[in-house]
C-alpha cells in the first residue's frame, strides 16, 4: 500500500507499509484520507488521530523517531513525547488561571440582563456575584446574542397619534383668551 504523506519538495512523498495487518492498513488509509495533512500546524496543535496511527505503524516497521518526524512533518520532540506515552499524549491539563465566573453564572447574567435596563453593578449585586462589575460587563460583551442599543427618549409617534394631534390643533385653533390660562413649562421668555 502507498500513502501520500504531504511532505515538502525533495522529500520522499510515499510511505510503504508491508507487514501490517490488511484490516489495520485499510483503517489507517481511511483515517489518513480524512485527516488534514498539511505542514503548517502551529506548535500547540496535537497530532491528529491519523497521524498518531501512522506514527505507531511506522514505529512498528522499525523507523527511527527522526525518520518518522521527517516523514510526518512534525518535530522530533513531539514524536518522542507521543511514543513515550501514547495513551496519555495530549491529556495534560493546561496551565492558566481558572475562570472567576462559572458557565452557569454566565447564563444567569445573560438571562438577567436581556431585555432590561439594568446595569452591570445592579446585576452583580442582585445575583450576589463576588467578581467585579467589569467581569460582568465582559460576560455581556462576549455574548453574540445581546446587542447594546441606546434607548429611545420617547415613544414612537405613529399615524394615529399624528391624526389625534392634528384633530386637537384644529379644534383649538380658535382659542384666544384661553391660551393665556395655559402654562407652557418648557417655554423660555426672550426679550429683544
Amino acid at each position: 500500500m502507498m500513502f501520500k504523506s504531504g511532505l515538502r519538495a525533495g522529500q520522499s512523498n510515499t510511505l510503504t507499509l508491508f507487514s501490517l495487518n490488511h484490516r489495520f492498513v485499510e483503517a489507517l488509509e481511511w483515517i489518513l484520507a480524512l485527516s488534514c495533512w498539511n505542514n503548517h500546524l502551529n506548535r500547540w496543535n496535537l497530532c491528529s488521530k491519523g497521524r498518531r496511527l501512522s506514527i505507531i505503524a511506522l514505529r512498528k516497521e522499525g523507523f527511527t523517531e527522526h525518520s518518522i518526524a521527517t516523514r510526518i512533518g512534525r518535530s522530533n520532540a513531539s514524536i518522542h513525547q507521543f511514543l513515550a506515552d501514547p495513551e496519555n499524549y495530549g491529556t495534560c491539563k493546561r496551565s492558566g488561571r481558572p475562570q472567576k465566573i462559572s458557565y452557569r453564572t454566565k447564563r444567569r447574567i445573560l438571562a438577567e440582563i436581556s431585555n432590561s435596563t439594568k446595569g452591570c453593578r445592579r446585576v452583580k449585586s442582585e445575583l450576589g456575584i463576588k467578581s467585579s462589575h467589569i467581569t460582568v460587563w465582559r460576560v455581556i460583551k462576549k455574548s453574540p446574542n445581546l446587542v447594546r442599543q441606546r434607548m429611545k427618549t420617547r415613544p414612537e409617534l405613529r399615524k394615529q397619534h399624528k391624526e389625534a394631534r392634528l384633530k386637537w390643533a384644529i379644534q383649538h385653533v380658535q382659542w384666544s383668551r384661553e391660551w393665556d390660562l395655559v402654562i407652557f413649562s418648557d417655554e423660555k421668555k426672550v426679550e429683544l
